[in-house]
Order: structure tokens, then C-alpha cells, then sequence
């Protein structure tokens, strides 16, 4: 498991000769893997400095930079990371300088400051499957100039697990609550929102709201003193992260299911400090059946379609008022929030419980005010757009069924409305948006690559509950 607690500072330079990699040979598949994307890298990457310098440009790869967590164990991002820079430094060789840092903070890096391109991961397991998207982006202009892909199927369970010792839910709670509370003393507020199923997924389960009420009430018993009167406040927050000052704290965390076990990380956050996150599994049977056994194929069938995500050129950001994945009660209000950092045209759709996909943007308001579905660089813009009269906000409002749901979009580099199916382009014609039946879920990123093949992509998971789980 990961503990965030990085090596120092490594500088690669191509002055010294490659090191040998610590895996296991006969892992042909997974060698040939990352053989691959680091070729392609360093042929992209050589192409397109060739436009702007004659010199060998340096490439600046910080595998923990951004990295809020790992939903993959330490040593098996140790070993894919080995890999994959063994091979850059093969394939770079003369034509490209590599820099290298593993540890997490590396703005005041001097090699970080100098680079022409710095390479950073994002990182996803979904049963057994890891993908890696390799993000490599101009440092001058802060653009992304080429996206990598690694898919690794069915990992062996021995990679992913790094404890073989899975504690009970009680073990687990106890000593979650007895480490942090214990580290931090000052601890008077703490701001909690439910917990989601790894980085990518982020979808709320059964288990990740029954832990987080479970979790936050025992570090709660373990900070409240009688004698001295000491308590501690709980509050949930939902949208973005809380700005927080002394004596708050903020806990942030994922999780995911493996085979008999949860894995549980969590990282807890205070005002100008961070403590020493907690990861370890938690068996199964040691909760209750209803929980533990959740009934995972809605979600699974979802996160399927988020593999195609951010694949693209184009820095596609989307967000709600509520949060990157928010969990939703009936009767919540609330907006989209996207952003890109290139001029594109925009399309969105929201795939409900039941699989009927209700085109959400361009919509009737967007084609009577605003021309279109196209957006300039660096525009932010809500969904559904602001009143043109008077500016006031918009929003969706939640209901039922309960489930996990998706908000999926598209953003292409042209125009497409006039090539796209006409049930993709709600409001064009009339004034009215009606859910599209069947299977059209499964086929929306086949549909957009083949109008444009540069497209990007990108969704929100969406997890409906009928009442809040504290």
C-alpha cells in the first residue's frame, strides 16, 4: 500500500547508463506494455520539439506530483514505474534529457523549473485492471501536447496486495481513529464527505458511506475528553475542498473492492500540515452481508464507459457545485461547472440509473443564446447556462431512483452537430429534451471518434441516495 512517505529527491540525467529493472522477466506482455508507450513517447515528443527548438529538450517525469493517492499498492507503482523509465532512458538516448524526481513536491526542483515538458500519471484499478494515462505537457504554454495510455489486465492479486493480514472492520476503525486523533491534538473541526471508490471510479457505495459514518463518530469518541470538556466537531462538506484554518482538519480517502477484502486509504489534512495517511484492508465478513456484498455491476458497467477518459489533447476539467463525484439526495440542486483549455465544441449527456441518456448540452437555451455548443480557450461556463437576462444561476434537481449514474462528455476539435445523429442534439429543432432509449449509452465514444478521431473525453460519477447516510 501506499503511504505517501517518498524517497528524496533522484535526479535521471543521460549522463549516467540505465539501470537494470527489478522485474520479473518472464512478464513478457507487461515489459512489451510499457516498451511500447515509452517508445511512442520520445517519437511524439522528439516530433514536436523539432517545431520549436533544434536542441535535445528536457523532460521532467514526477510520478508523484498531483498524486492525492494511489489506489494500487506502493510496490507494484514501483515496479511499473522502473519499467517505464528504464525504457525512456533507452529510447531517449541522445535525443531527449530525463529528469527524474520521486518526491511529491518538486516546484523548487531546479531541474523542475528548467524542463520543456514535465510528464505526470494519473493512475486507475477497476477489478484487477490498472491503467496509466501518461499527461506530458508543454511547461512553457501549461498545455497538453501528448496522453499516453498503459492497460494492464487482471494484475495478479499478489501485486495488488501488500498485506495479506486484512483486518476486521472494528481493527480497522480503532486504529484509524486511534493514529490520527493521537497525531493531532489540536484537531477541534473535522470536515468529512463520503469516501469513493478509487481515484477514477468515484462512485459512493454502501460500504463507503457505512465507513465514513462509522469512522468519523469513532475519531470523534477517541478526541472527546469528560474531564476537560474537549469535543469535536463533525461537519460534512460537499463541492470543493474546505478552506480551512487552525484546528480543522479535513478526511479525504478511496477505496476499493478486492476479491475477499476492502482496501481503505485515507489521508487527513490540517491547516498547514498533513498527516501520515492510513491504508490497509478490511475482510469482508466482517460486516454486515448487505454491505459488504453490494451489488457492483451497475457500477462496473459505468466505469467501463470512463475508460476512454482524458485520452485526449485537449485539458477538459468538468466539476459540479457538489464536488469531481458527487453522492446526490433527492431534491438536491446543483450545476455543472467545465472548462477547457482549448477552443473546442462541447457535448454532454447524462446516463441515468435506468441507462436512458438525457442529452444535456447543447441544449434549447444553448442554441437560441449562445450559438452553439462552441467554447474558447480557457472559458468556464455552467451547466445549465446562466439566465441570459439576468445572469442568475440554473440547476438540475435530483430524483429518485437511487444508483450510480454518469455525466459523460465530448469535446471535439470542430464542429460535428451537422454530422452527429439528430437525437444527440436536443433543442436544436424544438424546445424540448427527451431520454434516449436502449443501448446508446455503450456506443457514445464510438460515435464521437468516428466524426473526430482527436476528440477527448471525460465524465463525473454520479452516486443518487435517498437520504443523507449521517
Amino acid at each position: 500500500m501506499v503511504r505517501l512517505c517518498f524517497l528524496s529527491t533522484i535526479i535521471f540525467l543521460f549522463v549516467f547508463q540505465p539501470t537494470a529493472v527489478i522485474a520479473d522477466l518472464s512478464e513478457k506482455d507487461l515489459i512489451a506494455k510499457f516498451d511500447k508507450a515509452a517508445s511512442s513517447i520520445i517519437d511524439k515528443l522528439v516530433r514536436i520539439n523539432l517545431k520549436v527548438r533544434t536542441t535535445p529538450p528536457l523532460l521532467f517525469y514526477a510520478p508523484y506530483r498531483n498524486l492525492k493517492q494511489t489506489v494500487i499498492p506502493k510496490k507494484a507503482f514501483s515496479k511499473f514505474n522502473l519499467i517505464l523509465e528504464e525504457k525512456l532512458l533507452a529510447y531517449g538516448e541522445n535525443k531527449i534529457r530525463l529528469a527524474l524526481s520521486r518526491d511529491r513536491f518538486v516546484k523548487t526542483n531546479q531541474k523542475f523549473k528548467a524542463a520543456d515538458y514535465i510528464m505526470t500519471p494519473k493512475i486507475a484499478l477497476k477489478n484487477q485492471d490498472v491503467t496509466l494515462v501518461f499527461r506530458i505537457i508543454d511547461a512553457k504554454h501549461n498545455e497538453t501536447v501528448i496522453s499516453e495510455t498503459v492497460y494492464i489486465q487482471k494484475v495478479s492479486p499478489q501485486l495488488l496486495t501488500e498485506e495479506t493480514n486484512a483486518m476486521s472492520l472494528k481493527e480497522a476503525l480503532d486504529d484509524i481513529a486511534e493514529k490520527f486523533a493521537s497525531q493531532n491534538p489540536d484537531m477541534k473541526t473535522l470536515y468529512y464527505s463520503s469516501l469513493s471508490t478509487s481515484e477514477n471510479g468515484g462512485f459512493s457505495t454502501k460500504f463507503d458511506r457505512f465507513f465514513t459514518r462509522k469512522l468519523v463518530t469513532k475519531i470523534e469518541e477517541n478526541i472527546a475528553n469528560p474531564l476537560t470538556g474537549k469535543k469535536l466537531k463533525l461537519k460534512r462538506y460537499r463541492g470543493a475542498e474546505k478552506a480551512i484554518s487552525e484546528g480543522e482538519y479535513q478526511l479525504q480517502g478511496v477505496t476499493e473492492s478486492l476479491g475477499k477484502n476492502f482496501y481503505v486509504f485515507l489521508k487527513l489534512s490540517g491547516f498547514n500540515k498533513s498527516t501520515t495517511p492510513w491504508s490497509g484492508y478490511v475482510r469482508k465478513n466482517s460486516l454486515e452481508p448487505q454491505i459488504a456484498y453490494e451489488d457492483y455491476s451497475s457500477k462496473a458497467e459505468l466505469e467501463n464507459i470512463q475508460k476512454s477518459d482524458k485520452l485526449g489533447l485537449v485539458n477538459l476539467t468538468l466539476t459540479t457545485s457538489l464536488g469531481d463525484a458527487p453522492t446526490l439526495e433527492f431534491g438536491d440542486k446543483w450545476h455543472l461547472k467545465v472548462k477547457t483549455d482549448k477552443r473546442t465544441w462541447l457535448y454532454c449527456y447524462y446516463i441515468q440509473v435506468d441507462r436512458k441518456v438525457l442529452p444535456i448540452y447543447p441544449n434549447p437555451v444553448t442554441w437560441k443564446n449562445y450559438g452553439g455548443p462552441q467554447l474558447n480557450a480557457q472559458q468556464i461556463i455552467t451547466i445549465p447556462r446562466k439566465n441570459v437576462k439576468n445572469g442568475s444561476a440554473i440547476n438540475f434537481t435530483t430524483s429518485g431512483p437511487a444508483g450510480f449514474e454518469l455525466i459523460k462528455c465530448f469535446a471535439t476539435s470542430r464542429d460535428i452537430s451537422r454530422d452527429l445523429p439528430e437525437y444527440l442534439l436536443a433543442g436544436r429543432e424544438d424546445t424540448t429534451i427527451s431520454p434516449i432509449e436502449g443501448d446508446i449509452h455503450k456506443n457514445l465514444s464510438d460515435i464521437f471518434t468516428r466524426y473526430d478521431p482527436n476528440v477527448t473525453e471525460d465524465s463525473i460519477p454520479v452516486t443518487v441516495i435517498k437520504k443523507r447516510f449521517n
